[in-house]
């Protein structure tokens, strides 16, 4: 056996360790970082008696990423419990990093914590880690856990990302990569200033704190961290969250935290109430992908340092346009993104505070006209507009981005995959905006406001635009026989003129009471005229609409029932229908071939026009 080897790291990859012999490491006494990745240790006591050896080392990085990879061995144990007598074999070493990745672990000893006084890394991500043992026996409380964090009075950085709950598991290619926060995590913050008035600890109450709203929960965190990253839970309801159990305020202290990331933690919130104190120097926070439709009022009010705000995939766009949400007034943010939020209408000033905001993002919403002010964006270099149901600028903003394209400010407007039309009156604002600006706005290949690199073919379209609608028949004063002409002819003209409009009013109003039945006919008769059909299941029993907010529940739930226990044939839009087709015909042909159509009310289906377009369909086949 080697002895004395001066070995500082070392790494075991993708060799099939499954057995390391014990005393094998105190041949390494230097060694400082130790990476074994995709090993096959056969049990979990195996892995404990490995790193017990570790004592005769000077370790201080320790990384093991799926070390468990069994293949055909059958495990002595499926899940590891992580107990504290793991580590207590290295409560005299320095450990700074440890990272224990898709390592199957299913529970951790709080009491594990005291032996990890010098961590400033930690990661537990892709395990089943959503429960903690006290005494290696006993269920322990979330108080109880933040009061034994606090002994990590070093750690700077915490992830927990990518972890299951219940019997719910995360896909495969949402696990964590390998080489993930790696030594050092990639995050697009500067390091913290030596000088700054955030430097100075908040001992006491910060100074708002004074009005915030009863009762308040005191989060004590470890008074060194910085980073903390909780995404990709694959968890059950949480009741403990919703605003009959969870209001009033939450105070964060010490409040050094800089960046926090609760991306897509499945806890079913939709409505967060609390008001959150005392994370003032909170630079970036991510909490998308959650299907948050409510927040308070004052949520973002004491975020004063935040850069980076990601709001991602929820569903605020109610709550912002009735004014549910105080406008942002962040004077540091640099990048909003608020896409995919049903955002229609935007109150004028909700952006009027962020004079600093460098790239907006509201694509994929419903925004139809700009209503909001840009006068207050002096920073801004991109603004995404894209995937919207944008067909004109209000004349001000337009007035206001001819002022910002004369400024030395260099700004890209993305204006894709909006129904625009630049060839009728209300597109001589966009073409101005085009031809006569510096600033660089992007449009969809297809769209008549593209003008792939020339502007020539646009400067005509301008000009007989301008021509046409600025153009109206005037009467010449000093020749009385136009008017004449006109005079004689009047009442004729008005007689055929009020006709034909109450006409056109009277088929309208027909075709308005009648509008779902003649839809729901032409689709009937255009789909015989198909050689095959839009939908790729055969004719079933029944025929499930939901909205996209239920998916889920469809999903785990009523399909379960359905399907496996009654085998019924049930046909849902995001399995069945075949891509690209049109969706009206499909919900035609799913209507048509089923004996029954279940309707998943929701507040959600209620409000969705095409839930409503399906649900008016089922009564047309009916009658």
């Amino acid at each position: 056996m080697v002895k004395n080897c001066p070995i500082e790291r070392l790494a075991f990859i993708r060799c099939g360790l499954d057995t390391v012999e014990y005393g094998t490491m105190s041949s390494f006494p230097q060694l400082k970082t130790l990476d074994i990745e995709e090993a096959s240790f056969i049990s979990f006591r195996e892995v404990e008696h490995f790193i017990c050896d570790l004592n005769n080392t000077s370790i201080e990085v320790l990384r093991m990423n799926n070390i468990f990879s069994w293949g055909m061995r059958k495990p002595e144990d499926n899940q590891w419990i992580v107990r504290a007598k793991t580590f207590h074999c290295l409560k005299s070493k320095k450990l700074k990093s440890l990272e224990l990745l898709g390592d199957k672990i299913l529970k951790i000893d709080v009491e594990i914590l005291p032996f990890l006084s010098h961590l400033v890394y930690l990661d537990l991500s892709g395990n089943d880690v959503l429960k903690f043992l006290e005494n290696e026996t006993q269920s322990h409380g979330w108080k109880q856990i933040l009061a034994y964090s606090q002994k990590l009075s070093n750690i700077r950085l915490f992830r927990m990302d990518y972890n299951v709950y219940r019997t719910i598991m995360v896909n495969a290619q949402d696990g964590p990569s390998n080489s993930f926060w790696y030594g050092h995590p990639k995050l697009p913050l500067e390091p913290a200033k030596n000088v700054s008035i955030l430097d100075k600890v908040h001992q006491g109450p910060i100074q708002n704190f004074s009005d915030a709203e009863s009762p308040i929960l005191h989060v004590g965190l470890p008074e060194n961290l910085e980073f903390w990253s909780s995404s990709w839970w694959a968890s059950g309801d949480n009741k403990l969250l919703q605003c009959d159990f969870l209001h009033g305020s939450i105070y964060f202290f010490p409040n050094k935290l800089r960046y926090l990331k609760i991306e897509d933690q499945n806890l079913n919130l939709n409505k967060f109430c609390p008001v959150i104190y005392g994370l003032d120097r909170l630079e970036y926070l991510d909490f998308s992908y959650n299907g948050v439709n409510f927040l308070s009022k004052k949520f973002f009010d004491n975020f004063i340092s935040l850069k980076y705000l990601y709001l991602k995939e929820n569903n605020l766009g109610p709550l912002i346009a009735t004014r549910g949400l105080h406008p942002m007034q962040l004077p540091h943010l640099e990048i909003l993104d608020l896409s995919v939020n049903k955002i229609s209408t935007i109150p004028k000033d909700f952006f009027g505070y962020l004079v600093s905001l460098k790239r907006l993002d509201i694509s994929d919403n419903r925004i139809s006209k700009l209503t909001f002010t840009m006068t207050n964006l002096l920073s801004i270099e991109y603004i995404d507009i894209s995937t919207n149901q944008l067909t004109d600028f209000s004349r001000s903003e337009l007035d206001y981005i001819r002022k910002k394209n004369a400024s030395s400010l260099d700004v890209t407007l993305n204006m894709s995959n909006n129904p625009m039309d630049c060839t009728v009156c209300n597109g001589i604002g966009f073409l101005h905006l085009i031809i006569h600006s510096n600033m660089m706005t992007i449009f969809s290949n297809d769209s008549t406001c593209y003008g792939n690199g020339s502007k020539t073919s646009l400067e005509s379209s301008l000009s007989r635009l301008e021509g046409e609608c600025d153009s109206s028949p005037q009467t010449n004063q000093s020749d009385s026989s136009p008017r004449t002409i006109i005079s004689s002819n009047h009442w004729l003209s008005f007689g055929a003129s009020l006709g034909s409009i109450s006409a056109v009013a009277c088929g309208l109003i027909v075709a308005y009471i009648y509008r779902w039945n003649i839809k729901y006919r032409f689709f009937l008769l255009r789909r015989r005229f198909r050689k095959r059909g839009v939908i790729t299941a055969t004719p079933g029993h029944v025929y499930a609409s939901y909205d996209d907010n239920d998916y889920y529940w469809v999903t785990h739930v009523l399909l379960r029932h359905l399907e496996d226990e009654d085998q019924l044939d049930v046909i849902i839009d995001q399995r069945d229908f075949i891509g690209g087709a049109s969706l009206s015909e499909a919900i035609v042909e799913a209507v048509e071939n089923s004996r029954k159509t279940v309707l998943v009310l929701s507040e959600s289906y209620v409000l969705n026009p095409w839930c409503l377009e399906q649900e008016k369909k089922k009564a047309i086949k009916t009658t």
